[in-house]
């Protein structure tokens, strides 16, 4: 479950996981599809396309945390959903900070 931390880690688990679900999967995230026309009935690659665009889709919603969720959620696509995760989130791997001070430290000395 990605919450906003260490990025890139989720990444290459969520690519992993797409692929191996499907690489029609992977391939709506990464590079997406030719939208379909407007206006007119969608051709059977056109619907195939929308078949692995959701599924895809639905895979990283399952991957997200609520917060995370809610500020991607509006897109249509897998890939410009991809996209705005990257944009948001590449260098987020966060740093532990500093280590906590040895008890012993604390002491006064004799």
């Amino acid at each position: 479950m990605f919450d906003a931390d260490d990025f890139p880690y989720w990444k290459i688990r969520m690519e992993s996981y797409l692929e191996a679900c499907d690489v029609k999967c992977l391939k709506a995230a990464t590079e997406g599809f030719t939208p379909p026309a407007k206006n007119t009935a969608l051709t059977p690659q056109e619907q195939e396309n929308e078949k692995w665009n959701a599924k895809a889709k639905n895979h990283i919603f399952s991957g997200l945390c609520k917060e995370v969720f809610n500020r991607v959620q509006s897109h249509k696509t897998t890939h410009a959903l991809w996209k705005e995760l990257c944009a948001l989130h590449e260098g987020s791997k966060r740093s532990p900070g500093p280590s906590p001070t040895p008890v012993i430290e604390l002491l006064p000395s004799k």
